[in-house]
């Protein structure tokens, strides 16, 4: 059971950190383009 919960934390943790850096990706394009129509006006 233990092993289990460690695996299952050991998945989650992976799923942080690529959610989080789409999450970051995201973030990015959107700061560019806001940036882009803040140019523009």
């Amino acid at each position: 059971n233990t092993f289990g919960g460690g695996h299952n934390m050991k998945n989650r943790k992976v799923c942080e950190i690529f959610s989080t850096s789409q999450a970051r990706m995201l973030f990015t394009l959107e700061i560019k383009a806001w940036g882009r129509s803040n140019i523009r006006e």
